[in-house]
């Protein structure tokens, strides 16, 4: 019953990914994904991903922990990179991020239909040097 791909699998698509190789990255989804916990990314994840890559060009992720059962892959990871364009009004001096985050995974037919994503965003804007309001 297993429909999600192996570890290894996996573990290869979510480091190409890194490395900028969107497409193999991308073949893990369904073209209608659900997404949750990636506020204001409408129409989708590649949107996401581009934008993303665009502040973060050197962004990579680091697979701390993959749990794969039945149709189920969980990944805990941190992301690294160096801020290279203003994001919410900071401009890029070249902050590092070190942001952990954890994805829920779910399959059918080898491809993700439904993602569920959570990491500490508060902790993003910290390290780029965002005001908080008081």
């Amino acid at each position: 019953m297993a429909a999600c791909p192996t570890g290894k699998t996996s573990q290869r698509r979510w480091s190409a990914s890194q490395t900028r190789a969107g497409d193999e990255y991308f073949r893990l989804y369904s073209d209608d994904i659900v997404l949750h916990g990636y506020q204001g990314v409408e129409p989708g994840l590649k949107r996401f991903y581009n934008s993303f890559w665009a502040l973060f060009p050197d962004a990579r992720v680091t697979v701390q922990e993959l749990i794969e059962q039945g149709d189920t892959l969980v990944a805990r990871y941190v992301i690294t990179g160096t801020q290279q364009q203003a994001l919410m009004g900071v401009a890029a001096a070249g902050q590092r991020i070190e942001l952990p985050g954890i994805s829920v995974l779910h399959f059918k037919g080898g491809h993700c239909f439904e993602r569920w994503a959570c990491s500490d965003s508060l902790l993003l804007l910290s390290q780029i040097g965002a005001p908080f309001p008081h």
